[in-house]
């Protein structure tokens, strides 16, 4: 129980992170999209219609900052997390932390495959949450100290870590155990 309630803390203090840190990519893009209203509105809306979620997602598909793509994505996930014990369609929600440095990248392009792949198998439930843990973003820095992320690829699934490269027979056996 109380670590549940340190990850609900734990959630609102990254959506106050997120919601400033979305406000100063807008202000110095002068972007005229409007992320942090449509974040709201639908926070609100506390629906389990999928379809008020693709607003966000069409932002995703026209955002051309790393930045803003990462703090759009990570709205649509606490959106998601919140929706999680009212909706019935329970999705499968992955953060999968990965680094473009040239140690790092083999495995993590190898990781991404198998992500896609287990998707692909098991369905749109599986939402996955790229984190490029290169980006200088107090977001990046607070999710891998918050799930203790020391090396890439690293995946989280329900506080769940996974360090390292992790097989796909490993993670289907682990998601079908949860819900699936």
């Amino acid at each position: 129980m109380k670590k549940s309630l340190n990850f609900v803390i734990s959630m609102y203090v990254i959506a106050i992170l997120v919601i400033g840190a979305v406000a100063g990519v807008i202000y110095y893009s002068q972007s005229r999209t409007k992320p942090i209203e449509m974040g709201f509105q639908l926070a609100a809306e506390k629906t389990c219609d999928s379809n008020n979620l693709k607003l966000i997602e069409n932002k995703l598909q026209e955002t051309q900052s790393d930045e803003q793509f990462l703090l759009l994505q990570f709205q649509h996930y606490l959106i998601l997390k919140e929706r999680i014990e009212e909706c019935p369609e329970d999705p499968i929600l992955i953060l999968f932390f990965y680094s473009n440095k040239p140690e790092y990248v083999l495995g993590s392009k190898k990781q991404k495959e198998i992500l896609l792949d287990i998707q692909e198998e098991l369905g749109t439930r599986i939402k996955i949450y790229d984190i490029n843990t290169n980006l200088d973003m107090v977001l990046v820095d607070y999710l891998k100290d918050l799930n203790k992320i020391q090396t890439y690829p690293t995946i989280v699934i329900e506080d769940q870590v996974y360090s390292g490269l992790t097989s796909k027979d490993i993670l289907k056996q682990n998601l079908q155990s949860l819900k699936i």
